[in-house]
């Protein structure tokens, strides 16, 4: 099956960096793969969301859970709900809700074109 990157962007903050892929498969089905994952060892309670915000403010337009962070190394995959269109994910964000802190955020960039993997 056919799987196009649509969108990248690279996490940056305090407390996580990563690479982000944001893929589409021959379905119409749209997963963010989160390689090179670093969360801030000891983290509580991390979760990943998509935000309509560019810099990833999560008080400033809206935004989706996409799940709870299982490994703070490593690789991580979350399928996004059919509700979202892509363009509208604007970044991804590392958030802790023990501490309602910001661990990273990642700006979307789209391809605008499509490549297999």
């Amino acid at each position: 099956m056919r799987i196009d990157v649509i969108a990248t962007g690279i996490i940056t903050g305090p407390e996580a960096r990563g690479d982000v892929t944001v893929t589409r498969d021959g379905e119409g089905g749209v997963t963010v793969r989160i390689s090179n994952v670093w969360i801030a060892p000891g983290a509580p309670d991390v979760r990943i969301y998509l935000s309509s915000d560019p810099k990833g403010d999560l008080r400033s337009g809206t935004m989706t859970e996409l799940g709870k962070v299982t490994e703070l190394t490593g690789e991580l995959s979350y399928d996004v709900p059919a509700v979202l269109e892509p363009p509208d994910m604007r970044s991804l964000v590392v958030y802790c809700s023990v501490y309602s802190v910001t661990f990273g955020v990642a700006a979307l960039e789209y391809t605008g074109t499509t490549t297999g993997i």
